[in-house]
């Protein structure tokens, strides 16, 4: 073949390919035209957007799916997830997707999705809702109601022939004795409504309950799991709020086994498979009783949080093992799910990978054995990878039953011998080779100013600059649309959607409050303050002396008093204001804190196992709390030291000059020197230029 033929021959090659590509592609966009499409398709929520082209006629949460509803006499479904949830995308997969399944709901039913991290308020309704029906709770949450909103039926994950059953029963009982299905719902809205009622009843006492701390400590003592750490309780949750409320009482009443209990739990938790041994981070929960086999979901909510445990258990004990997880934990926030544009951080990582939970997570011992681990016996030991600890036949997930350091001692290893930084560099090498989950990419308010929060109390701990640029970034973000529109509880990239809730503004005060102490910066008080003012005006219901969980103006609202996997916006709103009545000498906000915690307190209809963030406020509350202002020249210098030390029963103000803007500092400054003056109920004692003099007094 000469070379003009064979050039012909190629072109010819070369043009038929070029005809089969544009073929396909119209071929292609032809498919996705006609695919079909429900209202859906228009969300900005990716978990939304995954039910977009399932054959259900989906509709978001609004009044129009209840109106469509009521106009068309129907049942509705409304079926509540999350992006990294792995049911909820077993669920989308197996049975939303399925023609016949598609048929019965779209003939007999509207059906709603919601995304529970856009629509906290309605996937709360429906969980209570659940729990009242004796339902299993969790998600996805599925349930059906009736055309006004009122739920008769609730449960989570069930496969196609289920569900199709579940809904052929119910929609046959709603056409065939609509009487018993109305007395159903009205049964269950009752229940709420005098749910609602006993969680705000007001006690008549004028105290806050004495008690109430104590008897906090007692219960969690005695449920204490001795062998695993945490409650004895499975699956385990890390519920961070807890672990707070302990080193507070440690350091008010000074009991060994407190300081014992919480010790043992951080260091269990830590190393457990609950913690990424590779890249850092925090799963959900962990499955097991041992912290060993998590669900594998990272969410921001509990790392942000985890970052403020550790941080402050480091201050309490100087174990490096704390400090190891604070910064892992950030460097794998900083890499993963930082938003360089907006300097916020997404939301989640999901569960699952290919369509199997836990797949980039966990290694299989041919992949750790081929991958040149330096001393690969060593680190097999070190990780429990062993035949017992597999999971799955030759899945494992890595997990320590000793420190680093102990390990070396115990199996006398010198320093040199092994690097614990080459091993995560190989292990993180092994996933460059897997399909990484998917990150939820929406931005959450009162996540985001969790994490700030986070970030704050590592900069104490560890005076690391860094992660108080971190948090300078979040907040400066959340300034700017305060200045403008106003706040938004999620944003796509830069653009908000969804009024905020109490846990938005909440939250974002109290990271505020931190900042402005860590930072020295007045603009971030007077923010927290601006905030407050907006959220009294916004949510506090005068009656029950406690705050809405939306706008007080909205039907349908409720009352958040429990401290669970995230403290409730109420004990967080009642700390920021006992916190700014001792930083601007504000007696409302004072006494506002007080009724709020008396409420609680003595309430006997809430339980006291969730409630550990007021019982911590309880303490301060109620025991010596003291505002510290440091005032000249030196004050920041002195004032890091302040932040350095773990001291919960504290206010710090700082100025280097002659600042009036808070009332404090009058007349206080004094030329040439730096002064500390430590003072309790507005009254300071003498102003000292000794750090280790204004500790003593201190109690």
């Amino acid at each position: 073949m000469n070379v003009i033929t064979y050039h012909k021959n190629t072109l010819k090659l070369r043009s038929l390919a070029f005809i089969s590509f544009i073929f396909l592609n119209i071929m292609y966009s032809s498919c996705q035209r006609n695919k079909k499409m429900n209202d859906l398709i228009n969300e900005t929520s990716i978990y939304l957007l995954d039910h977009a082209h399932n054959p259900v006629n989906w509709m978001p949460y609004s009044s129009i799916a209840f109106k469509k509803a009521e106009e068309e006499k129907k049942l509705v479904v409304i079926s509540i997830g999350y992006s990294s949830c792995h049911w909820c995308h077993v669920m989308e997969r197996e049975t939303f997707s399925d023609e016949e399944v598609a048929k019965v709901m779209n003939e007999n039913f509207i059906s709603i999705k919601v995304d529970r991290e856009e629509l906290p308020d309605v996937d709360n309704k429906y969980m209570t809702s659940a729990q009242f029906m004796n339902s299993s709770t969790g998600w996805p949450l599925n349930c059906i109601a009736l055309p006004n909103g009122d739920a008769i039926w609730c449960a989570t994950y069930l496969n196609k022939e289920a569900w199709i059953e579940v809904l052929n029963k119910l929609n046959d009982i709603y056409k065939g004795n609509y009487e018993l299905v109305l007395k159903e719902a009205k049964k269950i809205n009752l229940l709420l409504q005098e749910y609602e009622d006993l969680k705000t009843k007001q006690n008549n006492t004028n105290d806050i309950n004495k008690n109430f701390a104590d008897n906090l400590h007692d219960i969690i003592h005695s449920n204490f799991d001795t062998i695993n750490g945490g409650l004895i309780t499975t699956p385990k949750f890390i519920i961070p709020s807890n672990y707070n409320f302990m080193m507070t009482h440690f350091y008010r009443y000074k009991k060994p086994e407190t300081l014992k209990m919480l010790d043992f739990s951080l260091e269990k938790i830590a190393l457990g498979g609950i913690y990424d041994k590779a890249e850092g981070g925090f799963f959900r929960y962990s499955t097991d009783n041992r912290w060993k086999v998590p669900h594998f979901e990272k969410m921001l909510y509990d790392n942000a949080q985890l970052l403020t445990t550790y941080s402050k258990a480091f201050q309490l004990t100087k174990k490096p093992i704390y400090k190891q997880v604070v910064y892992q934990t950030i460097d794998f926030l900083k890499k993963t799910m930082l938003s360089p544009q907006t300097k916020l951080f997404y939301s989640s990582i999901n569960a699952e990978s290919e369509g199997e939970e836990g797949k980039y997570y966990l290694f299989s011992s041919d992949e750790l054995k081929s991958s040149n681990i330096n001393n690969l016996n060593l680190f097999l030991k070190f990780f429990q990878i062993n035949e017992e600890e597999a999971i799955e036949e030759d899945k494992f997930i890595l997990f320590n039953t000793s420190s680093f350091d102990k390990f070396k001692s115990e199996n006398n290893i010198s320093s040199d011998q092994i690097d614990i930084n080459a091993w995560r560099k190989s292990l993180i090498d092994i996933r460059k080779n897997k399909v990484p989950p998917r990150i939820d990419q929406k931005f959450i308010c009162s996540w985001n100013a969790i994490l700030m929060s986070g970030f704050i109390d590592a900069y104490n701990a560890f005076e690391e600059s860094s992660f108080l640029d971190l948090a300078d970034g979040i907040g400066s973000f959340f300034v700017k649309k305060i200045n403008g529109n106003g706040l938004n509880h999620i944003y796509n990239k830069d653009i908000g959607k969804i009024d905020p809730y109490l846990e938005d503004y909440a939250n974002l005060i109290q990271a505020f409050i931190k900042i402005y102490q860590s930072s020295f910066d007045n603009k971030w008080i007077f923010y927290a303050d601006k905030l407050t003012k907006e959220a009294l005006d916004k949510f506090y219901n005068k009656k029950t002396k406690l705050f809405y969980f939306k706008d007080k103006n909205s039907s349908d609202n409720s009352t958040e008093l429990r401290d669970d996997v995230i403290p409730s916006s109420n004990s967080i709103m009642a700390e920021n204001l006992f916190l700014l009545s001792n930083i601007l000498f504000n007696e409302k906000y004072a006494d506002i804190a007080k009724d709020m915690v008396k409420i609680v307190s003595n309430n006997d209809n809430l339980s006291i196992q969730t409630l550990s963030n007021w019982a911590r406020l309880k303490i301060n509350m109620t025991n010596n709390f003291y505002q510290i202002a440091v005032i000249g020249d030196k004050a920041k210098e002195l004032s890091n030291k302040f932040l350095s030390l773990y001291i919960p029963n504290k206010t710090l103000m700082t100025s280097i000059d002659l600042d009036e803007n808070l009332e404090i500092f009058k007349n206080k400054y004094k030329k040439g020197k730096t002064l500390i003056y430590v003072c309790f109920n507005k009254v300071c004692k003498r102003p000292t230029e000794s750090l280790n003099t204004a500790l003593n007094e201190i109690k």
